[in-house]
């Protein structure tokens, strides 16, 4: 029986597709067996999934090793595979089953390693791994004192490897080459490589988010392996500047009239501190596409005249002038928004890896307050891996520009650069939150004012058209106020109108090359920021300096949640001791305040507009948010799971 069992293995060595398909199948065993172990070594970690949510995280972690493997062992592939004479010489695969093999011992090397680090900081590898090669005698040291048995398990497995691709891949061939028929599968094989990698047709490809196939974060971290987290992760510094974490200093940059800190080992971690009775207001954060205040007359008291709509609404809410956009990416906007937090200059985003760490997410507290919740954008469903954030963040209803039905309203000769316009998904907006049962909370996402600005029609062209000027812009404005004029209209109809919190901010500022050029740091980070619930909120005029990391913790208090938050942001309707905004601002990070602002970069000043007075303050502040953010985060110590 053993013998038929070895010669039929034998069997699959001798044709070039037989060899990369047993390949593959013996490295993905590995890795499943990695991942088992990692389940087991910190059965505790994983407590919380149920076992449905096992066998998800087990399959989501297939998808992980399939992405792995597809791409690094792409090149040894197709060179195996390539339909020439010299790829079937036995001396060629032999060296190209030893590189298959190196390729691999790599692979299980940093996933033993980062299986190790697992239990130190309860999350995977990311960027840091470059930081932490550089000290490659403390991690011998570490490995031989501490890890022995593991280090020379791994070893034995790097043999194993070794010595099986060597063997696999020097068996002499029996196949007789077709033409034809080598191309055909050489072609398929590059279209299985490319869907394997990607494991989608359109959108982003499969990232670190979408291995999460629940909300809770163990199941992301039993899907993912440390060298697809950091392959994923993009190329940051990865360096935090360790004389400046402090976390009592963040507490007092923190500090505020109405909260109080609840545990010494999360210092960020906050609650109300006042007396809490829930209030069941309903929830719409409309987040705007570069937006910026200058252009928006009841801000900056300009006379464009494209936004007659939210100026109107401005006069019935509570408008705060001096807020502003904690980034200059879409994705930092809506980071801040659902988490309360600035990217650090040591981490990448949210749906970039920064969700390996333990976060406070806005959807996820609105669900453990009883709230149904639906998230939307007029781009498409994958646009910023929003579908697999969204997820992650608590949002049980998700729609994308696929989901919604075109209108006869604009111009059909034209057609936006991103997903649908945005009268199109206020419309499906208006229909969903009606079939929601309250209290609820909505997140939307516009993109008809995205560059370039394709115009949606001479019934909103007040300036003369160009898709690449300031003017294309002021016509897309234009538009996008007169559709959220229409969708509030409609709103204000329906039973659930008055029991409902309007935020109307953006992603960001306008950036568009010549546009915004010469700009200063207020500008390039002001944008609008309205809160709008007539029957709710009296109406007035805020000159508070406000960021969209203080949405998250207003939020909170206006409904009256008693769970602690971690955020860097302040309620705003609570007194802080330090009003301010944490921003990024491309490889930099700032910090605006009352006093001015004040940037840096790699520690050094780049630029301010400070009183002398201020300026070893504010440097301070900037570091120590900047740096005890990073750390805390990274030792999963900014908030509870």
């Amino acid at each position: 029986m053993a013998a038929a069992a070895g010669s039929g293995v034998a069997v699959l060595r001798h044709t070039p597709y037989r060899q990369v398909l047993l390949g593959f199948g013996v490295s993905l065993l590995l890795l499943f067996g990695l991942r088992l172990w990692l389940y087991l070594r910190y059965a505790q970690e994983f407590a919380s999934l149920e076992p449905l949510e096992v066998v998800m995280a087990f399959w989501m972690g297939f998808r992980v090793d399939i992405a792995t493997l597809f791409t690094a062992l792409a090149l040894p592939t197709l060179l195996l595979l390539a339909p020439f004479k010299g790829a079937l010489h036995q001396r060629f695969r032999q060296i190209m089953g030893l590189l298959w093999a190196l390729i691999l011992c790599i692979i299980v090397g940093v996933i033993v390693g980062d299986i190790l680090y697992f239990g130190f900081v309860h999350r995977h590898l990311s960027n840091e791994l470059f930081v932490i090669a550089q000290d490659l005698n403390l991690i011998i040291d570490m490995a031989l004192e501490f890890y022995l048995i593991e280090l020379l398990l791994s070893t034995l497995l790097m043999a194993f490897a070794v010595g099986f691709f060597w063997w696999l891949f020097r068996a002499s061939l029996h196949y007789s080459a077709t033409r034809w028929r080598d191309y055909l599968l050489f072609g398929l094989t590059v279209a299985l490589l490319f869907l394997g990698i990607r494991q989608n047709l359109s959108g982003h490809p499969f990232g670190i988010t979408h291995a999460f196939a629940s909300p809770k974060i163990a199941s992301g971290n039993l899907a993912l392996n440390g060298f697809f987290s950091t392959l994923r992760a993009p190329r940051g510094k990865g360096v935090v500047d360790e004389q400046a974490v402090d976390p009592e200093h963040l507490q007092t940059l923190l500090r505020s009239k109405r909260t109080a800190f609840v545990d010494k080992n999360y210092p960020a971690l906050r609650r109300f501190s006042d007396e809490r009775t829930p209030k069941p207001y309903n929830v719409v954060i409309v987040l705007l596409e570069s937006w910026s205040a200058r252009y928006i007359d009841a801000i900056a008291g300009g006379d464009y005249g494209v936004t007659p709509n939210f100026d109107a609404l401005a006069k019935d809410g509570v408008l705060f002038t001096r807020a502003y956009a904690n980034g200059q990416r879409s994705i930092e906007g809506i980071g801040s928004m659902l988490c309360g937090i600035t990217q650090p200059s040591a981490l990448p985003n949210v749906g970039w890896g920064l969700e390996m760490h333990h976060l406070s997410y806005l959807g996820r507290m609105a669900k453990q307050n009883g709230y149904a919740t639906l998230a939307m954008q007029s781009s498409d469903r994958g646009s910023f891996r929003l579908d697999a954030i969204m997820r992650l963040a608590g949002f049980e209803h998700y729609y994308g520009a696929e989901d919604m039905n075109r209108s006869n309203r604009e111009d059909t000769t034209h057609s936006p650069r991103f997903g649908t316009w945005d009268g199109n998904m206020f419309d499906l907006l208006h229909v969903k939150l009606g079939e929601l049962k309250e209290p609820f909370l909505g997140f939307t996402f516009t993109a008809s004012t995205h560059s370039p600005f394709h115009s949606p029609g001479g019934a909103w062209e007040k300036y003369p058209h160009d898709n690449t000027k300031s003017e294309g812009f002021l016509n897309t404005l234009y538009y996008a106020d007169a559709m959220l004029g229409e969708f509030m209209r409609k709103a204000r109809e329906e039973p659930w109108f008055e029991r409902t919190l309007f935020i109307f901010t953006a992603d960001h500022t306008l950036g568009y090359k010549e546009i915004g050029k010469g700009e200063g740091v207020l500008e390039k980070h002001h944008i609008p920021l309205l809160l709008y619930a007539p029957a709710l909120l009296a109406p007035r005029t805020d000159e508070r300096i406000a960021s969209q990391n203080d949405l998250f913790p207003t939020v909170v208090d206006l409904l009256g949640w008693s769970e602690p938050f971690a955020s860097l942001g302040q309620s705003l309707f609570d007194t802080p001791l330090f009003p301010h905004a944490f921003v990024r601002e491309g490889n930099s990070v700032g910090l605006i305040g009352e006093a001015g602002y004040l940037t840096m970069q790699d520690g050094r000043d780049a630029a301010k507009a400070l009183e002398e007075s201020q300026e070893e303050h504010y440097a301070k502040a900037l570091r120590t948010l900047d740096a005890t953010l990073s750390t805390l985060l990274l030792e999963n110590r900014w908030t509870k799971e």
